[in-house]
This record gives C-alpha cells, sequence and structure tokens, in this order.
C-alpha cells in the first residue's frame, strides 16, 4: 500500500496495483523536499503518471492542478480511484495517451502550459533501446516538453543512472540528485535567470544538443549544491533578462 509522505493529505493510503509503477515514497520525499514551496499554486503535468504518486503528492503539497498522462488501462483506474479516494476531482484531468503523442498533440495548444513536469519513463522500455535510440528518445521528450513550460518553470526528469541526458540547447541543469539506481535532474530556463544565479547550475547549454552521463565526473568539480529551492532562489527575475 502507498501513502502520501507530507502536506494536507499526509499519511492517507492510495492504491497500487500490480502492473501500474509508482515512484517510490523516500524519492517522493527527497523531490518534494527539495522543491519546498515552487509547487505551490503550480499547475503540474505527470508524465508516465503509473499510479499518480507525483501527481497526488504535488496536490497534496499545494498545487493548484495536475494532469496525469498514463497509455496503460489498469494504472488510468488506480488513478481514478486515488483521485476519488481524495475527492481531487475538481484538481486533475486524466489523459489515456502516449506521452510523445499527448505532447504533440498539447504543444499547439496555446492555453495548456505547466510550472511543473515530471517525466519517468519506463527504465525497461528505454533500456531495451540502443544508446543512440535512447538519447534521441530522451530528447524528443525535453523539446517537446520544454514548449509547454510557464516562464520561471521546471523539468523533473527521472532516468536511470545508466542512461544518458540528452538536454536540448535552451535548458540548464540546476541540480541532480541521485537515489539508488535513480537519477534526478532539474532542469530549468537560463533565459530567466540572474547572472548571480547561474554560478549554481550543474550544466548550463546555450547552441547544441548535449550528452550527458552520470559516469563523467568533470561537469560536477567545484559547483555549489542547492539543497532546498523556491521559485525565488530559482528565478531571480531582472528586467533586462526579460527583454533579451
Amino acid at each position: 500500500m502507498l501513502r502520501i509522505q507530507a502536506g494536507i493529505y499526509k499519511n492517507r493510503k492510495l492504491k497500487k496495483p500490480k502492473n501500474a509503477r509508482a515512484i517510490q515514497s523516500k524519492l517522493r520525499q527527497k523531490i518534494f523536499d527539495y522543491l519546498k514551496d515552487f509547487v505551490t499554486n503550480a499547475d503540474v503535468l505527470d508524465l508516465f503518471a503509473g499510479a499518480g504518486t507525483f501527481g497526488i503528492e504535488a496536490l497534496s503539497h499545494g498545487a493548484n492542478s495536475v494532469t496525469f498522462v498514463e497509455k496503460n488501462k489498469s494504472a488510468i483506474k488506480t488513478i481514478q480511484e486515488n483521485i476519488e479516494l481524495l475527492s481531487l476531482q475538481n484538481n486533475t484531468e486524466i489523459i489515456r495517451s502516449d506521452a510523445i503523442t499527448y505532447l504533440n498533440k498539447t504543444s499547439h495548444t496555446k492555453n495548456t502550459c505547466y510550472n511543473i513536469i515530471f517525466i519517468d519513463p519506463p527504465f525497461k522500455m528505454l533500456l531495451h533501446y540502443t544508446p543512440e535510440r535512447q538519447k534521441r528518445y530522451i530528447r524528443s521528450l525535453l523539446f517537446r516538453a520544454y514548449k509547454l513550460l510557464k516562464p520561471r518553470s521546471v523539468i523533473i526528469l527521472k532516468l536511470h543512472k545508466h542512461l544518458p541526458l540528452s538536454l536540448m540547447s535552451d535548458m540548464a541543469v540546476l541540480d541532480m540528485q541521485k537515489h539508488g539506481i535513480n537519477m534526478i535532474y532539474y532542469l530549468v530556463q537560463p533565459q530567466y535567470i540572474s547572472k548571480q544565479q547561474k554560478k549554481y547550475l550543474k550544466i548550463h547549454n546555450t547552441n547544441r544538443f548535449f550528452t550527458y552521463n552520470e559516469q563523467k565526473s568533470k561537469f560536477k568539480k567545484h559547483i555549489p549544491v542547492i539543497n532546498k529551492i523556491t521559485e525565488e532562489q530559482i528565478y531571480k527575475i531582472i528586467d533586462k533578462d526579460l527583454t533579451n
């Protein structure tokens, strides 16, 4: 049985069928401890939603709305049951779709944008791909998700530690967390970050796609780590930043 880790629904139980994925409770807690108040009033997109644990945890922490995207019929049923358990129907939308199909379709809808996009592609699927196909798939997800971000927003990408991060040019890695076999990447929009804040970035790309693998440590040296962040800490807006 799953439980909500913190927030207004703390310790409430959630359902999980055998064939639906759910992000581990300790890992969920680690992510939301890191985000702290950034999630408050956020519109959240939970891709590869599984049992919906990330999105429901976000609502417990004060998110305004969550859109769950999942293609597995059994997982969709579980999300619906968990939403009904907590009476969250007015704050949620469930889309039965492949993630890239949803992103492609929604990128043409100007009124649909998010503050937080959580991407958790299934390890088993990606680990069966060739390295080149892994890079293309991850890059494709990020490229499409980026189009749906509101200003001063964040993408949280969860990958197996042996999978490469293929990062599009207009994004930057604020931080990385390792949890068992998982790597969690916090991806932000560098055009909204002040010059002072950019010194905290783990990786900052400008003009090209870039593939980062956890095995390569040269990008980790001599860079300060932010333990917890709020919206104000990530994005310190300056007028000149907005006019560029």
